[in-house]
């Protein structure tokens, strides 16, 4: 559906019966790009999160060994 020519172009190769048929697809293509853009974000900074909270454990539990 989706291809680059050989010199780089972006091509689109589609039959749909009608343009709002095509256009949906395209709707529905962006949706799901900004979902799973917002679920990585989201998960990101989990992981940024629980790290600082490892990090601030491991240095509470030194200051506790003072």
């Amino acid at each position: 559906m989706f291809n680059f020519s050989s010199k780089g172009e972006p091509q689109v190769y589609t039959k749909f019966d009608n343009q709002i048929n095509a256009m949906a697809l395209l709707y529905y293509v962006n949706t799901w790009s900004q979902s799973v853009d917002q679920l990585n974000l989201e998960a990101t900074t989990d992981q940024i999160a629980k790290k600082n909270l490892e990090e601030d454990d491991f240095d509470g539990s030194e200051e506790d060994k003072d």
